[in-house]
């Protein structure tokens, strides 16, 4: 009898507890039943659809579920318990980006913050507001200018590199664009050689790019959200050795700078002083709020951030290009021009003159955007159009499908660089091309990014003419994503000598 009671009463406690759940999440479940959506199963939601899908096709799956929403501005999605919203409307999307009701980042990404803890893409609290605050105003055009300098020493070794390439079949020119871009990072920003292109470093150099692909996998699939599952899959171990190898560098990046600076000295390398001077200093000083190990995370997302985005953008740019000879052309003629054809020490009064150069740079971040979606957090109730969006509620941003909306973009499936004439430009919807994000939390490294792309594809352009196959259409089928937008089949170009 007394068992009988309390299986009763066992029973009824979790009842009123799932009562109580489903009562706290009610304006969630109203909102759902109000949007489009794949079926939910109970528990896991939509992740269903992500049971057998090999990582590198996740995107693919992703990208399924919202294009089979054409019409809808709004797409609810629930990932186990958590309702997700994806908007693709550049006008949603603008009010989202630039409210501060929406400026944290979805619980989602925690994941992400084993590797870069409260950094200035994966932090929303206190610690982020003062990094940001401090960090953000030493990548203006300043830094920018003095720094290219150090690109062009490294880029110069990165021709020689490329010369042995000439006449040979046609690989993947990202690696290559990857090792020079770490050198370059590595001292502009971390005040360390590197080595990357020597061959040093690489199991650094290897936990730098690799992590992505066991962070994203986590991201989508909620049964690896649970740590226990977790443990036990091929994921933790590698995940272990990524951040240890990741934090283990950087740490010796700090006690390089601190070292030197025990001295009354700086750390200079070519006589410029790389940022980790400033960051250092800026860490010191705010100790309070931003402690050793925020200090470590904060380096690893500066690092990685800047590194992936060159190196993807320089690379996607240099396919497209090869895919596309006229536009390739014009551009090498604009260099030739504006430039001159053996100029080896290209200045940011150089970049600044190619209109059409810049045009195509932006035309690669259209089709192959950084980061393809953008994950907030509701904080407080939030009013968008007819519907008002609750607290907790969580934010998809498809930049990918902003930048292939065919209401927007003349030749969505193209490379066109036309795309960014004026009058073109003067047409579309401002919120419709943000491949660095935009608002409070827009990309802190924007000029010196586009600026460093440009100095890298000059000098390959003054050098080298570009061939590949097929064109944007046929690569689009070969999509994937971790973090940024990659192909699966990498960037196969061949490189022959030009002669201007």
């Amino acid at each position: 009898m007394i068992n009988n009671l309390l299986v009763i009463l066992v029973a009824v406690i979790c009842f009123i507890q799932l009562i109580l759940y489903i009562w706290s999440k009610r304006h969630m479940y109203l909102l759902s039943l109000k949007l489009p959506g794949p079926i939910s199963l109970p528990f896991i939601g939509c992740a269903y659809k992500f049971l057998f899908i090999e990582t590198e096709d996740l995107f693919k799956e992703i990208l399924s579920v919202i294009n089979s929403y054409p019409k809808n501005p709004v797409i609810r999605f629930w990932l186990g318990p958590n309702l997700f919203l994806i908007f693709k409307d550049p006008v949603h999307v603008e009010k989202i980006l630039i409210s501060t009701k929406v400026i944290a980042k979805a619980d989602l990404l925690k994941y992400l913050k084993t590797f870069a803890g409260e950094g200035l893409i994966t932090g929303s609290g206190i610690e982020w507001k003062v990094a940001r605050k401090h960090i953000q105003p030493l990548y203006g055009q300043k830094f920018v200018t003095e720094s290219i300098g150090i690109s062009n020493k490294h880029i110069n070794r990165f021709m020689e590199k490329l010369m042995e390439r000439v006449d040979k079949p046609k690989s993947c020119i990202h690696h290559a664009i990857h090792l020079c871009v770490a050198d370059i990072i590595g001292e502009a920003i971390l005040g360390v050689e590197i080595g990357a292109q020597k061959g040093r470093n690489k199991e650094f150099i290897d936990a730098s790019i690799k992590y992505y692909d066991v962070v994203y996998p986590r991201l989508v699939k909620p049964w690896l959200q649970n740590d226990f599952i977790f443990s036990m899959s091929h994921l933790k171990d590698k995940t272990d050795v990524y951040k240890a190898t990741m934090n283990k560098f950087m740490d010796s990046v700090v006690e390089n700078t601190r070292r030197i600076k025990k001295t009354g000295k700086s750390v200079v390398i070519d006589n410029f002083k790389p940022s980790i001077n400033d960051l250092d200093k800026i860490f010191m000083e705010n100790s309070k709020v931003l402690n050793y190990q925020n200090y470590l995370h904060n380096l690893i997302t500066l690092y990685a951030a800047s590194e992936d985005t060159v190196a993807q953008i320089a690379a996607a740019t240099c396919f497209c290009l090869g895919m596309y000879p006229e536009c390739q052309e014009k551009a090498t003629e604009e260099i030739r021009l504006l430039v001159g054809a053996n100029k080896t020490n290209i200045t940011f009064d150089d970049v600044i003159k190619l209109d059409y150069l810049d045009k195509c740079v932006k035309e690669a971040l259209r089709l192959f955007p950084i980061a393809p979606f953008i994950a907030r957090k509701v904080v407080s109730d939030f009013q968008i159009d007819k519907w008002t969006l609750p607290s907790n509620v969580s934010i998809l941003i498809s930049i990918f499908s902003l930048h292939l909306n065919p209401k927007e973009w003349e030749h969505p499936m193209e490379f066109y660089p036309e795309h960014f004439d004026f009058e073109a430009v003067e047409k579309r919807h401002p919120y419709s091309f943000i491949p660095f994000s935009a608002g409070p939390r827009g990309c802190i490294g924007k000029l010196y990014a586009q600026t460093s792309i440009k100095v890298l594809l000059v000098n390959i352009l003054q050098r080298f003419k570009i061939e590949a196959d097929g064109k944007y259409v046929d690569i689009y089928k070969h999509l994937r994503a971790d973090i940024s937008v990659r192909s699966k089949i990498g960037f196969p170009v061949k490189l022959t000598r030009r002669k201007l």
